[in-house]
């Protein structure tokens, strides 16, 4: 009788019964991951950013690799595939766009692709009951930021499959005008291979392989967990892009010699935060899905690397 107590009030959600839910949530987040690659689906989904909404259809071949075909319902056409870690983007009128951006395990958006043991410590993960969507029931599974430099998350997640159903985006608690919910799902649907074909690019613009130190340019006070991942060249000498990230959110840094014709200054589009500022003659641009904060906090942080 004490047990069932206890895991109704679980499920209740019931405040001071997060760390009791921490062994639940990451068993959910485990299950998450497996069926967005194991399991075979598909279905339509709507993605809201800020005042945008853009319907999608989605289908889901699992095998080796598993491969996704993510498709625009609205507006111009535009079909994105995915085989393995390898994406295409395909968009009416102009050639495809092929590349690896190496850890990629989905085309599902706002989706946090990691493992559970890459979360990093200022994040913390709950669990408890989740309304109906789709016509199916859910668990909400709640990731908490523990400092103001990340979003939170909230991601209702199918009883029957484990997949991700709806993911919002929140700040201070409070929810952000960025989210993705399904409004019809068929799991075990086998998706069409010949849709499939274009899964598979032959070539890539960019490798998992890239160093994850800057050559030329460094962040030297970032916020606590980011790190820089990869380092891009653009060509022209002096310019680099680099990407951080602390595991679920990432900040892109553009630092570009000589003039930019962009405009200076901080903004937010959604729950995009950007800053573009000018240091010594270079123009350093970060965005990234995070609050205001970390933008800047990073942008103040670029220096050129020891040496340089």
């Amino acid at each position: 009788m004490r047990a069932r107590r206890g895991a109704l009030l679980l499920l209740l959600g019931l405040p001071g019964l997060a760390a009791a839910a921490q062994p639940l949530a990451a068993a959910a987040w485990q299950r998450m991951r497996k069926a967005l690659v194991g399991l075979d689906y598909s279905g339509t989904l709507v993605l809201r950013q800020g005042s945008d909404l853009q319907t999608l259809a989605i289908e889901h071949r699992a095998g080796s690799p598993d491969r996704d075909l993510l498709t625009s319902l609205d507006g111009r056409a535009l079909q994105i595939t995915r085989s393995g870690t390898r994406v295409q983007w395909t968009l009416a009128g102009a050639s495809p766009l092929r590349l690896d951006p190496g850890r990629l395990h989905t085309l599902l958006p706002l989706v946090p692709d990691v493992p559970l043991a890459a979360l990093h410590p200022s994040y913390t993960l709950t669990l408890q009951s989740g309304e109906r969507i789709a016509a199916r029931a859910t668990a909400q599974l709640r990731i908490r930021p523990r400092d103001d430099y990340r979003y939170g998350y909230r991601l209702w997640l199918d009883r029957a499959s484990g997949l991700p159903l709806r993911v919002q985006l929140t700040l201070d608690g409070r929810p952000l005008p960025e989210e993705f919910r399904f409004v019809d799902l068929r799991v075990g649907a086998r998706a069409d291979l010949a849709a499939l074909r274009g899964a598979a690019p032959v070539t890539a613009t960019a490798s998992p392989g890239l160093p994850a130190q800057p050559a030329l340019w460094r962040v030297v006070n970032a916020p606590p967990g980011f790190h820089v991942r990869v380092c891009l060249g653009d060509g022209t000498p002096g310019s680099e892009h680099l990407v951080l990230s602390d595991g679920i959110a990432s900040v892109s840094v553009y630092v570009q010699r000589g003039p930019v014709p962009l405009p200076q200054g901080t903004g937010v589009r959604g729950a995009l935060s950007f800053v573009s500022e000018t240091h010594d003659g270079e123009r350093v641009t970060v965005l990234g899905d995070v609050p205001v904060p970390t933008v800047q906090r990073i942008a103040d942080s670029v220096a050129l690397a020891a040496g340089r």
